[in-house]
């Protein structure tokens, strides 16, 4: 099925054609596929067959590259080379003829159940397709071929990887998958604006103290919280138009109330994006309750309050105190929408 040259042949082909210092240019590849062309003589019709020069080229780039790759290594020293690399050079550089190539790259045609392409193939499958790939090709010429086919398609971290990955000590190869785990182990999801004013909100955390966590936080790699700067956006996003602020008392309109509670409760629940809630509403029912609560018992201060509208004195000193405290809330229960109902 193939024809036998050893790697010492070819590497003596280069040698005499002096195109050891360039074994990997076109000139010195196209040296080498002629010294093959020639050795094969007429085992099989070679000329203008695609599937084979397809075979003897990706086999004659994986032998330039690896001997590339050893003749710097050896410092381009032809004796510490031959020295160094003995066993390489008397390994056979197995030359696939023409059936072989065919069986590679020619689709099944036998009856039965319809062939699936390589990607949709299994993995068992896939091993079978590639068997005798394997069989021809040693794993250098394999990670040298899928090298350069990742970066012909522009996937250049990709062959990156594989370069990594093969080209140095065993131990980077782990190293880049043990990093590649701990990466996927320890991804965050980090908190929203809005999650942060809740989360706040609900430890009663300071400042400074969500300061000091989110920097803490950081120092370990997770970089989960958002900045003050947006948390102190979200919290004005949380406060509702017309505000009425007195030296005794605060309070919102009603309406304002329950048009901000339910754009909030619009824009924090998860609604689906696809649908047109416009088109598909007619209007919006907002059920909620009311109530008040009030507690007294507070810590009184000296300082009067001004804008009291009575010149007596005693009535301003006991009329209004700090001591008691009565607030009025209102509490969402349920929003619906109401679905538009044709003329018809």
């Amino acid at each position: 099925e193939s024809s036998i040259v050893k790697n010492r042949c070819l590497f003596e082909v280069l040698k005499n054609n002096s195109f050891i210092l360039t074994s990997s240019t076109y000139e010195s590849r196209n040296a080498i596929i002629a010294y093959i062309t020639h050795r094969l003589g007429e085992k099989s019709n070679l000329e203008g067959n695609e599937e084979f020069d397809k075979c003897i080229q990706n086999k004659v780039e994986g032998f330039s590259s690896t001997l590339k790759k050893k003749w710097l290594d050896s410092n381009r020293c032809l004796t510490k080379f031959l020295k160094k690399n003995d066993n390489w050079l008397d390994l056979e550089f197995k030359i696939p003829l023409l059936k072989k190539c065919e069986e590679l790259y020619e689709p099944s045609t036998s009856s039965g159940r319809p062939c699936k392409s390589f990607l949709e193939s299994s993995d068992r499958s896939k091993r079978r397709q590639i068997k005798n790939l394997r069989e021809i090709t040693s794993s250098n010429e394999l990670i040298c071929a899928a090298k350069s086919t990742l970066y012909v398609e522009g996937k250049r971290a990709a062959a990156d990887l594989v370069s990594q990955a093969t080209e140095y000590s065993p131990q980077r190869a782990i190293k880049i998958r043990k990093l590649y785990k701990n990466e996927v182990k320890n991804k965050y999801t980090s908190y929203t604006d809005d999650e942060a004013v809740a989360f706040i909100i609900d430890t009663h955390m300071t400042k400074n103290a969500y300061h000091k966590t989110r920097l803490g936080a950081k120092k370990h790699g997770a970089d989960i919280y958002p900045s003050y700067d947006r948390v102190r956006l979200a919290k004005y996003r949380c406060y509702p138009e017309n505000i009425i602020i007195s030296e005794i008392s605060a309070s919102v309109p009603l309406q304002n109330l329950l048009d901000h509670t339910i754009k909030r409760l619009w824009e924090t629940l998860d609604f689906d994006d696809t649908i047109d809630y416009a088109e598909e509403y007619s209007e919006l029912k907002f059920i909620c309750k009311w109530g008040c609560d009030g507690s007294s018992g507070h810590s009184e201060y000296h300082q009067s309050f001004h804008n009291i509208e009575s010149d007596d004195t005693e009535y301003r000193s006991n009329a209004i105190t700090d001591s008691s405290i009565v607030l009025f809330c209102i509490v969402p229960l349920r929003l619906t929408g109401v679905i538009k109902v044709s003329n018809t």
